[in-house]
């Protein structure tokens, strides 16, 4: 990943979390703003797991699965149809990846 995706990924956390402090304290702008935080994360996570050369399976994985989990926040915290089973299914898929991961990967650089 390089380093001007982690910069961004950054800044639209900081954007996000910021989007949440406002919807929570019921200010205006925070629907919004988790709006397009949500939607640039996803652009940024689809854009890091497919611009790295050599494409790697579990890195596509995992990009996957934090775009997934973002639609599902997005669509419980808008009580949307369908969040908790999104949500539900997205928890249960990063449960995996990650056992998967801490059992089968190998962490060597």
């Amino acid at each position: 990943m390089s380093n001007t995706i982690k910069r961004f990924l950054c800044a639209d956390a900081a954007l996000i979390l910021l989007g949440a402090i406002f919807r929570i304290c019921h200010w205006p702008g925070g629907g919004i703003t988790l709006f397009v935080g949500a939607c640039f994360g996803i652009i940024l996570l689809l854009c890091a797991a497919f611009c790295s050369r050599p494409i790697k399976a579990l890195k596509v994985l995992f990009c996957l699965e934090g775009v997934l989990f973002i639609i599902g926040y997005f669509f419980k915290l808008f009580h949307w149809p369908g969040g908790t089973f999104i949500f539900l299914v997205t928890c249960i898929l990063g449960i995996v990846l990650l056992l998967y991961s801490a059992i089968f990967h190998k962490f060597d650089k």
